[in-house]
């Protein structure tokens, strides 16, 4: 399936790399059900979404990268164009700062995609727990399973 994600002005660009591995998540997280039906199990899903790289496949990016959708995101009086990152984690300062977010100039326009790009995953990310969710009930887990999303 074609992905898509957001390129900012500096020429980041997705990868599939965190596609590929929510995706194996989900595979995996299937074969595990699939395992001993009658014994209780306790199984714990990581996702890559919603975090950077901000990609998914095309039919859950591209409705919230469209002029429409872009237009109606309002960022909050407070928004300022570079983000502080003095409390941030080591990790994330090191992070490179050809990321789509982090302590560099982005106009409201790049702001705004990054958000869009941001709902898009999220969209995604709900896309691949409905899926867990619809295994559980094909195999006849549902009613005896506790689900925490986090």
């Amino acid at each position: 399936e074609e992905l898509a994600g957001i390129v900012g002005t500096d020429g980041w660009e997705f990868t599939a790399k965190s596609v590929k591995q929510d995706l194996y998540s989900v595979e995996r997280a299937r074969q595990v059900l699939h395992l001993n039906l009658d014994k209780p199990l306790f199984l714990s899903v990581g996702f890559v979404s919603p975090h950077i790289p901000l990609a998914a496949p095309k039919r859950f990016m591209e409705p919230f990268l469209s002029e429409e959708c872009l237009g109606r995101i309002v960022l909050p009086p407070d928004f300022f164009s570079r983000p502080n990152l003095t409390n941030a984690s080591a990790a994330m300062r090191k992070r490179p700062l050809t990321q789509p977010i982090g302590n560099r100039e982005c106009s409201s326009e790049e702001a705004r995609r990054v958000c869009g790009a941001y709902l898009g995953s999220v969209s995604f990310l709900d896309h691949l727990v409905g899926e867990l969710l619809f295994e559980l009930e094909a195999l006849g887990r549902a009613d005896n399973t506790i689900v925490l999303f986090m």
